[in-house]
């Protein structure tokens, strides 16, 4: 069973929005798992986490062995440029002189890693 525990605050003052965002990736009830936590070093996504550890682990302690950003994909993002020009030239033979619309496309891509931050832990 997954759960995401979502918490966000807006200060009235400076209209600001910040929100933390912990979801457990992988539960085995009383035996650890691998929670996601986003931002990485926030007090209360670190305490929400905590929370979570805790209830999991029932009456054992949680320890963390591993935590650090892990690569959870890719992402591709991608450009079309078109621009029409006109291709003019003389034939030598005649002399006339011909126009022709020629469209170029350049295209362009980006990829990019997709990561999170997340914390496995034991129950001991």
């Amino acid at each position: 069973m997954i759960k995401v525990w979502l918490y966000c605050g807006l200060p009235l003052i400076f209209l600001i929005s910040s929100c933390v965002h912990v979801q457990e990736i992988e539960i085995q009830p009383e035996v650890g798992g691998i929670i996601s936590v986003r931002p990485p070093r926030d007090p209360k996504a670190r305490e929400q986490a905590t929370s979570i550890m805790k209830s999991n682990c029932g009456k054992k302690t949680p320890k963390i062995f591993k935590e650090g950003f892990v690569k959870i994909g890719e992402d591709t993002s991608g450009q079309v440029q078109k621009s029409n020009d006109k291709n003019n030239s003389i034939n030598l033979f005649s002399g006339k002189k011909s126009s022709k619309d020629v469209e170029n496309n350049h295209v362009s891509s980006s990829t990019r890693d997709v990561s999170e931050w997340r914390i496995q832990y034991k129950c001991q």
